[in-house]
């Protein structure tokens, strides 16, 4: 038997499906996207990915279905896997791979991209695997990459996963766990390849699988009816082989191996828009298909015209699973995280939203046949064999199915909330308002810098997990310019799934504003734990705003920005990425620049690493853009500091006018916001708290590690709660909230017994809304907090 498992279906957070197939045998096997969020997902439903063998990927390689791809691959390396398969149809996986080089690179771990092509099967000892690519009708992009860029590109892959030459098997971490070859972007000269201008192929993979037959039972009583004695030929009988007796007389197998159970065909089908049904109907699927996975795009209507009669043509005995972003229900992915936001919510009211879900947004047509279902988390479809002559038998679980929407919450409020007797004048009524507390207009009568507000949408640091998504700041400015009074905001910071987190706290019917808002996205450092999320809010920054006038600042290491235009490249559905500034941290560094590494011309990159030099070339501050920059921000001043984490790390200070018409005078901050954020860093007690941070209106600090891990906290270069507490009382900052936390406290870390703050202070959750007025508030609930999380503290202890 082997069970198919929809990890994802389309949700608000989520945008794409995946199946999982668990085998008998232990290896795991990903079809469909790996969109971001989908590494939050297998550990919501407790899948450990140490098993998984290989991801087949379908349809077209964009960073919306496979932006989850990159974390995912250094999550199943750190848990100990030595190699993965990634497969699918196009060699343009290579060049996808090829972009992460800047910050995804593992010791101990071989990649393996594998192009399957049309009419040659992967095959292994489980099932065959045929790819077919379907196209667009409006597009003839499809060529694959040459022999000679291909190679270089593997070269480069290779390098990202080093080999040992001598036996083909993956360079193992140095004992210590820290190596200069772990954060190579000063030692490696491939790094630095500048890639070849690649245009984003408009082919679409599907797959069709094939598991292998199952051999017949063996029958000892009627092989020795026929003769045969006990021994080797009973295993050569058993293995298929026919045997000769003695006597002359030949055995065959069918003879005493009862007959073979074969299993049905399934289809993986990725059509991602109605431009590629043409080239979909006139494929040929092959006989004998039992389940089909329908992967569509928005403007496919599976339910009427073509498509149907495309359905119908499979039989009454055929399955299908339809994933449709209009028919899929906005349910809940992370149920986790949604238990604790109610309970954070019923202790601070005014701090957060109920994340949004609802049903589909169109409803299924009254009569749809009995066998067409709609694609939903949790499903399971056990696949057993059967004889050739019979139908394949299908069990479908739906136990782990939880589609959890808006009605819903009062049920769970009365299960998770009430037992706890919390200490609380908010009702339940109050609780389950649906209202969004983020302010989405500005007081006059209240001071501006009071009605500064932070959305935390992550507080987790290295990978997502059930309860924290990884690390994402929002800070909204109020900026009064002539006669309009309006936020505008910065991003610090922008893990994995941010954009999702965003959808299901602001709803998605205001994000469009908050995207109108945003005007600077700052990133502190290469690691992929704090960027993972930038292309998909740059892509959604793009589709509100329009104008040639509109532009969004990326103050990034200087890295980042080949990475960006690499991608958004790649992209096929957006324009205007020239409106994306692109400016260094160096640009803004306190003290001496580094030089840059110049990017090795693609033509001129051997694929032999001893051939290929590094040239340095000398940093030149960039004034004009950062004039023009501070000018359309309404900036007063913006610095960096080195941090103490890894090369070209840093922390910032930013001091935002509040007024455009007022000047700002020596020693008096009335009328600036400044706000400082650490990204990550060991303490930082001068350059940052004395000098660049120096009596900041709000600190946004790591604290990775509780205060009895201080060893740990160096070796790994973070903070422990008091030194970020440290930090802060030097800094001699107003406010601070404590953030980045690590995944082993996943619900609340140490809030007591920490070294006394001299500023207003609160640790940050997820999805947490809060003024600057307000920050701290908090501490009249610590007492609360314990009790409140007493269930996932428990259930930690049991997976642990």
């Amino acid at each position: 038997m082997y069970p198919f498992r929809t990890i994802t279906h389309p949700t608000a957070d989520i945008q794409h499906p995946a199946i999982l197939l668990h085998t008998s045998q232990g290896k795991r096997y990903i079809f469909g996207k790996v969109p971001e969020g989908l590494q939050r997902c297998l550990n919501e439903q407790k899948l450990r990915v140490s098993k998984l063998y290989g991801i087949f990927l379908t349809g077209k390689l964009n960073w919306e279905s496979i932006g989850g791809l990159p974390g995912l691959i250094l999550t199943v390396s750190d848990q100990g896997k030595k190699d993965l398969n990634l497969f699918h149809g196009s060699n343009i996986l290579e060049y996808v791979v090829s972009t992460w080089r800047y910050y995804v690179f593992r010791f101990g771990m071989a990649l393996n991209p594998r192009v399957i092509a049309q009419h040659h099967p992967h095959r292994d000892e489980i099932m065959d695997v045929q790819a077919f690519v379907i196209n667009s009708s409006k597009s003839d992009n499809n060529e694959p990459l040459s022999d000679e860029v291909s190679e270089k590109l593997r070269a480069i892959v290779q390098r990202m996963f080093p080999l040992d030459v001598n036996n083909n098997t993956p360079v193992e971490m140095e004992s210590d766990g820290v190596s200069q070859k772990s954060d190579p972007t000063l030692s490696d000269p491939y790094i630095h390849v500048k890639l070849p201008d690649i245009e984003a192929k408009e082919a679409s993979t599907c797959y069709a699988i094939d598991l292998h037959p199952v051999r017949g039972k063996f029958n000892p009583k009627k092989a020795i009816e026929l003769g045969i004695p006990k021994g080797p030929l009973f295993a050569k009988l058993a293995n298929g082989s026919e045997i000769t007796l003695d006597d002359g007389t030949v055995i065959k197998p069918d003879q005493v191996v009862s007959e073979q159970r074969i299993f049905k065909r399934i289809l993986i089908l990725d059509v991602p828009s109605i431009d590629y049904t043409e080239s979909l109907l006139s494929t040929q699927w092959g006989e004998n298909v039992g389940i089909v996975y329908h992967f569509l795009g928005k403007d496919i209507d599976p339910f009427d015209g073509e498509y149907m009669k495309f359905i119908k043509e499979f039989g009454p005995a055929c399955t299908h699973y339809i994933s449709h972003p209009l028919y899929s229900p906005n349910s809940l992915t992370f149920n986790g995280s949604s238990k604790v936001i109610l309970k954070l919510k019923t202790l601070q009211l005014d701090k957060y939203n109920l994340p949004e879900s609802s049903g589909a947004l169109v409803q299924l047509p009254h009569e749809i046949p009995a066998n067409i279902k709609i694609l939903v988390q949790g499903q399971v479809v056990n696949i057993e064999a059967a004889a050739a002559d019979s139908d394949n038998k299908y069990t479908f679980d739906d136990s782990a199915v939880s589609l959890k929407t808006e009605k819903d919450w009062s049920n769970t409020y009365d299960t998770e909330v009430t037992p706890l007797d919390l200490k609380t004048n908010n009702t339940k009524e109050q609780v389950l308002d649906l209202k969004n507390v983020s302010s989405n207009s500005i007081d006059p009568n209240q001071p501006l810098k009071g009605q500064v507000e932070t959305i935390t949408f992550g507080t987790g640091s290295a990978l997502p997990s059930k309860y924290r998504n990884v690390i994402s700041n929002l800070v909204r400015v109020p900026y009064k310019k002539g006669e309009i009074t309006q936020f505008r905001s910065i991003l610090l910071d922008a893990g994995e799934n941010t954009l999702g987190s965003m959808k299901r706290t602001l709803r998605q019917e205001n994000l469009e504003s908050y995207m109108r808002e945003l005007q600077l996205v700052y990133l502190s450092h290469l690691h992929a734990d704090h960027h993972l999320g930038i292309i998909s809010i740059l892509k959604e920054w793009l589709k509100f705003n329009t104008s040639d006038d509109d532009k969004l600042y990326l103050v990034t290491p200087w890295q980042y920005s080949h990475f960006v235009y690499e991608w958004l490249k790649m992209e096929t559905d957006i324009s205007g990425i020239e409106r994306i500034v692109h400016i260094s941290c160096e640009d803004f560094l306190v003290g001496k620049t580094r030089p840059q590494i110049a990017q090795i011309p693609f033509e001129s990159f051997m694929t032999d690493r001893n051939e290929n030099k590094k040239e340095d070339v000398k940093f030149k501050r960039d004034s004009q853009s950062v004039n023009q920059f501070f000018q359309d921000v309404g900036i007063e001043k913006f610095e960096t500091c080195r941090a103490y984490h890894c090369d070209w790390a840093y922390c910032c200070s930013i001091s935002l006018k509040l007024d455009s018409d007022s000047m700002n005078v020596d020693n008096d901050n009335s009328n600036t916001f400044k706000v400082s954020y650490s990204g990550d860093t060991r303490p930082n007690t001068y350059m940052f708290a004395e000098v660049i941070g120096q009596n900041s209106d709000l600190l946004i600090h790591e604290a990775t590690l509780e205060n009895d891990l201080l060893e740990e906290a160096k070796k790994k270069r973070h903070c422990t709660i008091n030194e970020a507490i440290e930090v802060s009382n030097v800094m001699k900052s107003r406010k601070l909230i404590l953030t980045h936390f690590s995944q082993r406290y996943p619900q609340l870390p140490q809030i007591s017994n920490n070294t006394v703050v001299e500023a207003d202070y609160c640790f940050a959750f997820d999805s947490m809304i809060v003024k600057f007025s307000d920050i701290g508030d908090q501490t009249e609930v610590f007492d609360q907090l314990d009790i409140a999380f007493a269930s996932e503290k428990n259930e930690k202890d049991e997976d642990s």
